[in-house]
């Protein structure tokens, strides 16, 4: 019964310090393709090795919500690009200028890419941000 008591007590600890991202996703470009979001929680692999990633279908209304749970308290960031046509990636024009839409969480890196400490942000609780597809 001790055992069962003290497992109940660490689970409600650990529910406690779980918390969850909610992210609204507006400027999507149509209904094609899909939206890549990556979540990191480190600035070593910083778009390249993301904690989580989801691939989420655009609706009509050009707003998508998700959400990520049971998150550990902590720094954060995400990226999102509009993968029009499937490949997987964001892709570029001849000068090297972004073909679809993406964004940053804080909605940094209007020109290129940001650092992880300028698109990080604190989640030590529930947490809703806005983010706009550019």
């Amino acid at each position: 019964m001790r055992t069962l008591v003290t497992l109940l007590a660490l689970s409600a600890a650990l529910q406690a310090q779980a918390a969850s991202l909610e992210i609204e996703i507006t400027g999507t470009q149509g209904v094609e393709g899909q939206v890549l979001v990556a979540l990191f929680d480190r600035a070593e692999g910083w778009l390249t090795r993301p904690l989580q990633s989801r691939k989420i279908t655009p609706g009509a209304d050009g707003t998508l919500r998700l959400r990520f749970d049971d998150l550990p308290q902590g720094q954060y960031a995400y990226s999102l690009v509009h993968d029009l046509n499937g490949n997987g990636r964001i892709d570029f024009n001849l000068i090297g200028i972004p073909t679809e839409a993406y964004a940053f969480s804080n909605n940094v890196g209007r020109f290129g890419a940001p650092k992880f400490e300028e698109a990080s942000f604190t989640l030590a609780g529930d947490l809703r941000q806005r983010v706009s597809l550019r």
